[in-house]
């Protein structure tokens, strides 16, 4: 779960991507566009992008709730900036950085978590088998989809959890939507594209029968949107007294 999984090329590329522009001022690029102080502010445009960037991020970090949707909204954000503000500082740049970032976009997607866990893969067959056969084994099972941003983002932490709290009476199982939908409709998971609110959702069974699931359902079955956070989801499923040495 160390830092060694920031060193796959996405996070890399897209780090040189965002600081690119500080190579381009460097090198001596600049122009009465972003350079001029405006008399309201007295601020250049260059600055003000900054100042945006962060504000816009600083309002928003509340609604991510694991560092990989911090890093994912970092580079999205300042991907737009550095965008803006080469278009301003010259046209061949933006063109050059507009191609680099859709190739980037195409070849190196967020790369899929694929660190230790201590999580058992389960299909329909083994769904029904593993949790109904351990008996008095509580069964927290995640159902995702790799085309999902936000389960690629809850991977990471859903593996920390497994590491830290699988034991005798606790088993962490996931299910892939995408390859077995039946098991997702049989919960009332919704796996549409166009909506994500249920993706990923851990489901606690106790025995077999289902017992609390993040995020909630309301009365009328629909998904209430929740942040799944590891402490939140620790205290939501009682795991704190479960830790593993």
């Amino acid at each position: 779960m160390g830092v060694l999984r920031f060193l796959h090329p996405y996070f890399l590329v897209n780090t040189l991507l965002v600081l690119s522009y500080i190579g381009a001022r460097y090198k001596g690029f600049g122009n009465d566009s972003v350079l001029e102080r405006e008399d309201y502010l007295d601020m250049t445009r260059e600055q003000q992008m900054f100042v945006f960037l962060v504000g816009f991020a600083i309002v928003n970090y509340p609604n991510k709730s694991t560092i990989d949707a911090v890093i994912s909204m970092v580079f999205l954000y300042g991907k737009g900036g550095v965008a803006c503000l080469f278009y301003l500082l010259d046209t061949t740049l933006f063109a050059y950085y507009a191609v680099a970032c859709l190739v980037t976009f195409v070849l190196l997607p967020y790369p899929k978590y694929a660190g230790p866990d201590e999580i058992v893969d389960l299909n329909p067959d083994s769904f029904e088998r593993r949790l109904k056969a351990d008996k008095g084994v509580n069964w927290i099972v995640y159902f995702y989809a790799d085309w999902c941003e936000d389960c690629l983002h809850q991977d990471a932490m859903y593996a920390n959890l497994s590491l830290k709290h699988a034991s005798d009476t606790v088993k962490f199982g996931r299910v892939d939507v995408e390859k077995y939908p039946g098991l997702a409709k049989k919960f009332n998971i919704d796996t549409a594209a166009t909506s994500t609110v249920q993706l990923p959702t851990m489901i606690l069974f106790e025995d077999g029968v289902e017992a609390k699931r993040l995020p909630k359902l309301d009365e009328n079955k629909k998904a209430v949107k929740t942040l799944l956070n590891n402490h939140g989801v620790e205290l939501y499923f009682d795991l704190q007294g479960t830790k593993t040495e």
